[in-house]
């Protein structure tokens, strides 16, 4: 049985990534634009950078990011120990305060980022407002003038919310839709591993952050994300201090 939901799993995250990642070469989006200053309208396409042999990940967003970049990196390195690792957290709140902050933007072209991770699109928990993301779509075009990967990051649902997850990532695939993207169904993942194992808590006492096993679990959608492969070959983690059958 845990064969199958891990199988079943796998392929769900996959067909999900499938709908939102296109790719061309690195060197092809590098050469379209080096300009600081990008045009939202110019729609280039997707980096692949799965198959790099050095990940330079960064992270943009607020407190749910914490913790992730470490993770990622945890993952990556016990899949295949010789590709390095690099990962930079900015938590500076939404992405529309983050585009206006110079050092955020500085951090972002001053490096050779292979992936970059965006959270913190503004939206209404009640779904009654209706936000600009004149920002994510600026970020992520300029991610891809840089030749890095653009990463979305529609958040898990609260504690309770059974409509949540759906409606972000709705919300950040119509994003994709103006300015591509890949877009990590960390939420969906959610919703299907709390009705696969309700017995299983993946939230923190406040009922909005992760807790460890469900920072894990939003982890795992990033690896699979970045590197194209299935979690489900991971090795058992010792480090992650979860035990072996709940990592699986």
């Amino acid at each position: 049985m845990a064969l199958d939901y891990r199988f079943s799993l796998t392929v769900f995250i996959i067909l999900v990534l499938l709908q939102g990642c296109g790719g061309s070469t690195h060197s092809e989006a590098i050469n379209n634009e080096q300009n600081s200053i990008v045009d939202i309208n110019n729609n280039l396409a997707i980096t692949d950078n799965t198959n790099v042999s050095a990940f330079r990940i960064l992270l943009f967003g607020n407190s749910h990011i914490a913790g992730q970049g470490s993770l990622i990196t945890t993952l990556i390195r016990h899949a295949n120990p010789n590709v390095t690792t690099l990962t930079q957290s900015l938590s500076g709140g939404y992405l529309s305060e983050q585009l206006t902050q110079s050092a955020a933007i500085n951090t972002l072209e001053d490096n050779n980022w292979t992936h970059v991770i965006l959270q913190g699109q503004k939206y209404s928990q009640s779904g009654t407002i209706e936000y600009s993301t004149t920002a994510a779509q600026t970020l992520i075009a300029k991610t891809k003038s840089l030749g890095a990967t653009p990463i979305l990051f529609p958040e898990h649902p609260q504690k309770g919310n059974s409509t949540e997850a759906q409606r972000v990532y709705d919300m950040h695939q119509s994003i994709n839709e103006q300015q591509r993207s890949c877009v990590a169904p960390v939420g969906l993942v959610w919703d299907y591993a709390m009705a696969q194992r309700p017995d299983l808590s993946f939230h923190s006492k406040d009922g909005n952050h992760a807790n460890p096993l469900g920072s894990l679990l939003t982890a795992m959608v990033f690896y699979e994300t970045i590197t194209g492969q299935p979690a489900e070959l991971l090795p058992i983690i010792s480090e992650l201090n979860i035990d072996g059958p709940l990592q699986q």
